[in-house]
């Protein structure tokens, strides 16, 4: 889920039961406008999920050899995507996931 910033008003529990057995994959961009939109999603999330945290790695030319044929310049740039380092991911992954919930009384069935 990338919604730039939205995210906080779509994940939310109280709203929605069945997130709380949904797994989730959130890019967070704690930016000037959500300074702190990881942190509040891990504090209303970590009761019914594991949190994993996923951090950007540099990316390295010689995982992609296709980027041979360009000049270093390019390559950079192709690697780069311009994007923030501060970006990272984090996976919310349900504690409950089929079977039943405490906080909600919906039971599933294989």
């Amino acid at each position: 889920m990338d919604c730039e910033g939205s995210e906080i008003g779509y994940l939310n529990t109280n709203q929605c039961k069945l997130l709380t057995k949904t797994d989730i994959l959130v890019e967070v961009h704690d930016f000037d406008d959500h300074p702190n939109i990881g942190k509040e999603l891990i504090n209303r999330l970590k009761v019914s999920h594991n949190v994993n945290i996923i951090y950007q790695q540099e990316r390295k030319h010689s995982d992609f050899h296709f980027l041979q044929k360009f000049d270093l310049d390019t390559r950079n740039y192709i690697l780069d995507e311009l994007r923030p380092k501060s970006i990272y991911w984090i996976y919310f992954e349900p504690k409950w996931s089929n079977t039943l919930c405490p906080i909600d009384s919906v039971s599933y069935t294989h």
